[in-house]
């Protein structure tokens, strides 16, 4: 495992990324730089050796058959002619047709002599050049033939010393460490600045993360209006923080709503069993009492049920969806609620499709249109009408429940899906509802793939309208004028 000190900085690691770059770059090129000066240099090196060879061989004379050169002639300007053609030059060697020197300078021990191969060429007519080495020193060579007549009568090789060139390029290559190592030494210095300057919004936004905590969600980072890659990021973490803040305050609002709804059955069952224990014996008031409590039980278990079921939502559970009959489910959630709507003189009415399925999980769409029914119910008055009907829609089917109760203002209705949300707060909790009821439909609806909504009046009335995705229709539907109206209560 690597220890944590040995974790270099973000700003060391682009400094380093960018000091690497410019050190590569600059070697390359310098390299480059480098082979190319050294390939002039030989090139000019070897025109020069040929122009020499060139004029050497116009200084070879041939007397009886044989090859002359005469470098000590008595006359001063053959004499120096004769220097003139040295000028520049370290090696030079002349050979016969039968390979035997004629002449040499310097003395023959001081330079090696060329490889059979080389003069093997040459007599061939190949021109030929070749580097030997003497005493740590090395010797650039040209080695031409000597022609007469279309023949070649010999051989001339003439070289310079190396010395010079190895000389310049190894003075180049040391002015080149040098800038190579200034240019590094600056590179790590604006690249430090470049870095730090750079990262400064990070820094800037990291010490502002730093002060946002869970108590205090309001902070944001301040945005410049730049749309680059950091504003981008300053804009994403001031939307996460947007909703974390949120997700936080519906937390804390459901808590507090779930505690307060807890407390009031708890309060009552406790106060009830109080009395009935300081009271004296009466088996009429006992009765009361305990089915009051029977009462504030199966609230309390309502409510503990429904916190469950929105828990389960909160951790993302999914139901198995299978084939689901729309019908069976309206007709058995009907059947659940019936009896309360005649005791409340309320007329049910179901009217079903011909045959829709959809892919779902019946236990959770029954549960759903049974809240939309305890809902609608609640709010409507003795002598109203619900309706549940199950509608073809476009690309889908509808489970729409209407009823001619009180209605909802307008204002209510964008929050009436949240939790624990009433828009008569009194009303609602003397006539046992919670607020999490169409928090659960919305839900239900959302791992259906469904859709959820609602139209109001008030005065008029209320429609529910959940739509599902396309069904799976078991046999060709009938008209909508065929469809029977089945009134249960």
């Amino acid at each position: 495992m690597i220890p944590r000190r040995l974790f270099l900085s973000a700003r060391t690691r682009l400094t380093l990324w960018y000091v690497a770059l410019v050190a590569a770059t600059l070697v390359g090129l310098g390299s480059l730089g480098l082979w190319l000066v050294r390939q002039e240099l030989y090139d000019n090196a070897d025109d020069v050796l040929r122009s020499k060879a060139t004029a050497v061989t116009t200084e070879i004379e041939i007397e009886d058959g044989r090859l002359v050169f005469d470098d000590a002639d008595d006359d001063q300007n053959d004499a120096d002619e004769d220097a003139s053609l040295m000028v520049g030059l370290d090696v030079v060697r002349i050979w016969d047709t039968n390979r035997q020197i004629i002449f040499h300078h310097p003395p023959i021990e001081s330079v090696p002599e060329l490889a059979p191969r080389v003069l093997t060429a040459v007599f061939a007519d190949r021109e030929q050049f070749e580097r030997i080495h003497a005493h740590g020193t090395s010797y650039r060579l040209f080695v031409q033939p000597i022609h007469h007549r279309g023949e070649i009568v010999g051989a001339v090789a003439v070289g310079r010393s190396e010395a010079e060139i190895n000389a310049l390029l190894a003075r180049l290559r040391v002015l080149g460490s040098l800038g190579l190592a200034v240019a590094l030494a600056a590179a790590w210095a604006g690249g430090t600045f470049l870095a730090g300057r750079a990262l400064r919004p990070v820094d800037r936004i990291t010490r502002a993360a730093e002060q946002i905590g869970a108590e205090d969600l309001s902070l944001r980072l301040e945005q410049r209006g730049v749309d680059d890659e950091l504003g981008r990021l300053t804009a994403a973490f001031n939307g996460m923080i947007d909703r974390l803040e949120r997700a936080f305050q519906r937390q804390q609002r459901f808590t507090a709503d779930a505690s307060h709804e807890l407390r009031t059955p708890l309060a009552v069952i406790r106060s009830l069993a109080e009395i009935a224990l300081t009271s004296p014996r009466d088996e009429a008031y006992d009765a009361k009492t305990y089915a009051s409590i029977c009462e504030e039980s199966e609230r309390l278990t309502r409510l503990v049920e429904s916190l469950l079921t929105l828990a389960r939502a909160d951790e993302g559970h999914l139901p198995m969806l299978v084939g689901v009959d729309v019908d069976e489910v309206a007709l058995d959630a009907a059947a659940r609620i019936v009896e309360r709507a005649r005791r409340q003189g309320v007329t049910l009415s179901v009217v079903p499709s011909d045959g829709y399925e959809v892919r779902g999980d019946a236990n959770l769409l029954t549960q759903l249109v049974l809240n939309l029914l305890d809902n609608a119910l609640r709010h409507t008055p003795a002598g109203g009408r619900i309706t549940l009907a199950v509608e073809p829609a476009e690309d889908g089917v509808s489970l729409v429940v209407a009823d001619t109760g009180s209605g909802i203002p307008a204002e209510h209705l964008p929050r009436l899906f949240e939790r624990f949300y009433r828009v008569d707060q009194a009303r609602s909790r003397s006539a046992g509802g919670f607020g999490l009821g169409l928090a659960i439909c919305e839900w239900i609806a959302r791992v259906h793939s469904g859709r959820l909504t609602v139209e109001s009046k008030v005065g008029v009335g209320t429609t529910l309208r959940l739509w599902l995705p396309p069904p799976a229709p078991a046999h060709a539907a009938t008209p909508d004028g065929a469809r029977d109206q089945r009134v249960v209560a």
